[in-house]
């Protein structure tokens, strides 16, 4: 029997890659997304053995329709890729309510409609995959928005999988990938900006996995999860390995916008002063320290440090004898 397999954000990029890979599989296919004629476009990459669904995941309505439809010409669902997003570029100086919104309603909002509307017609031990990025913990310029919104979709999948545990939600993290639209709504200077704070940091790599070869990798790590219906997977991790750094000096130079350099803070000088035994570098000397006497006690508290003077007296006061330190009023 042929498995069902839906892929959101099957237009372009990852999405496009995945619905291939399960159509070479011997999977019959729902796509989803926004533009229809890029859909057709798909499907008929895929041999035509499914359905092309044109739907908005910001629209609640949208996420179920798709979940019936999808249901109604495939079945149940054996499993559901979800792999439409966006990336905006958005330091804090240019931080606003709408930049939020974007991202928030295509990564999480459209992401936890969408798997709620498939969740009904899930086979038994069913796989939900939701693409993420290994970019989370990771301190890049720009980043606040994308990195929130993906954080917070994974923090959903905790959620999701204790609430349905007939289904499987895996979170596939995936590096710096080719070939796809996720930033094309980026603004090309600022990102010429950041990019040398990026490679300082060792962000930018000179290798980037392309979307073809990674959505075909994709699915077949996901393929095994369905033969074996007890296996639990929570999380792939998949980026390119052992890929030099870009050199910060080949991205620097000029900006066509002074206006926006204003809005970037430099990154901070690194701490100078001694080493402590392990070789770590302190931000300032360590002050020698201070003999307390046996009658003294150190408090710590803000960075202030206190001293305070308790006298004390020892006393018989129990019948056993044994003698007990008390406080002198």
């Amino acid at each position: 029997m042929k498995r069902r397999v839906l892929v959101i954000g099957a237009s372009s990029g990852i999405g496009r890659s995945i619905a291939n890979a399960a159509a070479a599989a011997n999977c019959r296919v729902a796509l989803v997304a926004r533009r229809e004629a890029q859909l057709a476009q798909v499907l008929q990459e895929c041999g035509g053995d499914g359905v092309a669904i044109t739907a908005d995941v910001t629209a609640e309505q949208d996420c179920e329709r798709l979940a019936r439809q999808a249901a109604a010409e495939l079945g149940h669902l054996d499993a559901v890729f979800y792999s439409a997003g966006v990336s905006p570029l958005v330091p804090t100086s240019r931080l606003t309510t709408d930049a939020w919104l974007t991202a928030l309603r295509i990564n999480v909002i459209g992401a936890s409609l969408a798997m709620k509307a498939c969740i009904s017609h899930m086979s038994p031990s069913g796989v939900i995959a939701y693409l993420s990025s290994t970019s989370l913990g990771k301190r890049r310029h720009g980043g606040i928005v994308y990195q929130a919104s993906k954080a917070a979709m994974e923090e959903a999948l905790v959620v999701l999988r204790v609430e349905h545990p007939s289904c499987r939600f895996v979170n596939v993290s995936v590096g710096a990938t080719s070939g796809t639209e996720l930033v094309r709504d980026r603004d090309p200077a600022l990102a010429k900006l950041l990019a040398p704070e990026w490679a300082k940091r060792a962000l930018v790599s000179e290798n980037l996995m392309h979307a073809t070869p990674l959505g075909q990798t994709i699915f077949r790590m996901i393929e095994p999860v369905l033969d074996y219906p007890s296996a639990f997977v929570t999380d792939i991790r998949i980026e390119e390995s052992g890929s030099d750094p870009a050199d910060a000096s080949k991205l620097a130079g000029p900006h066509p916008d002074p206006q926006l350099r204003p809005g970037v803070q430099p990154l901070p000088a690194r701490p100078t002063g001694d080493r402590c035994g392990r070789g770590c570098v302190r931000r300032h000397p360590r002050p020698p320290r201070q003999r307390l006497s046996s009658r003294q006690s150190a408090f710590q508290f803000s960075g202030i440090k206190r001293f305070t003077s308790r006298p004390f007296s020892a006393e018989r006061s129990d019948r056993h004898g044994t003698a007990r330190a008390a406080r002198c009023h």
